[in-house]
């Protein structure tokens, strides 16, 4: 992945000089690309086919002299862009007062050219995108906590206990993407054993890999023990534990634990499946 920088200005050497300050620039080791706009009517049409632009760097004096204004109005209000960054450059500040637009304009900087040190450029993008980073993944984290909480339903509206399981895997692999997810469930009916288990990743498979029967296998020969959420290998393991030993299985997809939402997306499932596999 990389961040993209919109740099939004009538100058050719303001572009040149923010290429300057912000070459080799990088957050979390990933790096950060500017891409240039000569107008306001460019920035808007710019936004509407990349809406996950981090940052953009708007001059406010192109077309007109509320040129730059307009582009925040137009990406905030008709766009409803709230998570690009917006830093604000201006070389005539008396036409857009610090304070005023501010006050009046959801922007996360005012830099005034005349004022504008290399430095200051540089730490105001790197923050920009640091916030940016920060907001998408609270967004992530929401949107996975309702994708989980509206397919629970699911789980408990399963007609048969094959079914309930498959929604189980597939509720998992696809809140927390990985290469590998396994879900193995053991019961005891009426003195005989049933043992149920599936598979999932990303290219469909109809058998193991070495690797992940060799995973199996090693889950499978702790699985008495393993009575809490833990790191498992390369990834996360979350028993699957039904009330008064009715059941007993795991749920493990391959990511580490401080990735994401996986140290609570799993047990919140598996309790839930725990709930609708009584059922069955």
């Amino acid at each position: 992945m990389s961040y993209t920088v919109l740099v939004v200005d009538d100058d050719p050497d303001i572009h040149e000089a923010t290429r300057m300050s912000l070459k080799r620039m990088t957050y979390q080791n990933t790096p950060i690309y500017l891409e240039s706009v000569n107008s306001g009517t460019e920035a808007i049409a710019y936004m509407q086919s990349h809406p996950d632009t981090p940052v953009i760097l708007l001059d406010v004096v192109m077309e007109n002299d509320r040129s730059g204004l307009d582009v925040v109005h137009a990406i905030r209000g008709e766009q409803g862009n709230e998570l690009v960054r917006i830093l604000l450059r201006t070389g005539q500040p008396g036409i857009a007062p610090e304070k005023e637009v501010i006050d009046a304009y959801d922007i996360d900087g005012y830099l005034p050219k005349a004022e504008l040190t290399q430095r200051r450029l540089y730490t105001s993008v790197r923050t920009a995108v640091k916030h940016y980073s920060e907001l998408k993944e609270l967004q992530y984290h929401r949107d996975t906590l309702s994708y989980i909480n509206a397919s629970i339903l699911n789980l408990h509206g399963a007609s048969h206990i094959e079914e309930c399981l498959q929604r189980l895997i597939q509720i998992a692999a696809a809140s927390v993407p990985s290469d590998l997810a396994l879900l193995y469930f053991a019961r005891q009916r009426v003195g005989k054993p049933e043992e149920y288990f599936y598979y999932q990743g990303r290219e469909e498979k109809t058998e193991l890999s070495e690797k992940a029967q060799a995973l199996l296998d090693e889950i499978l020969a702790q699985k008495e023990s393993i009575t809490e959420p833990t790191s498992f290998g390369s990834g996360y393991l979350t028993p699957l534990i039904l009330a008064e030993g009715k059941g007993l299985g795991f749920l493990y997809v391959e990511r580490q634990i401080n990735e994401a939402l996986v140290g609570q997306i799993l047990p919140i499932l598996a309790a839930h499946a725990a709930i609708a596999l009584v059922l069955y």
